[in-house]
């Protein structure tokens, strides 16, 4: 399952219900050593069982939007109404593609970048 099923189904939830569906980022420090963490997301349930023996922090997914969309605004940025596009969707195939495209030339900035 991709990461962006999860904000996927906050911003469902958030089209029929008010209140929070308690999905979560989680970021759980492994140990003291420098950048030793796992970040997770998902149902908070799944997360605290996913992660028991570590400390997780949790932070709401819609909360995340939630100020996104605040910060966009103040800005004066104008968001589409949804960030993602389900499976079941029209353009969820193309959406794929173009992150992928995004990610092939992030990793090669990154590594050209590393090579200077």
């Amino acid at each position: 399952m991709y990461r962006d099923r999860e904000v996927t189904r906050v911003e469902r939830w958030a089209e029929h219900s008010q209140d929070d569906p308690l999905l979560s980022f989680a970021v759980a420090w492994l140990s003291l050593e420098p950048r030793r963490y796992r970040v997770a997301l998902g149902d908070m349930t799944e997360l605290t069982k996913t992660l028991a023996g570590n400390s997780p922090s949790f932070v709401s997914m819609k909360r995340v939007l939630t100020d996104l969309r605040a910060n966009a605004k103040m800005a004066g940025l104008r968001l589409p109404p949804r960030l993602t596009i389900d499976k079941d969707e029209p353009g969820y195939r193309q959406w794929r593609a173009e992150i992928r495209s995004y990610q092939e030339a992030a990793n090669a900035r990154v590594k050209r970048l590393a090579k200077a």
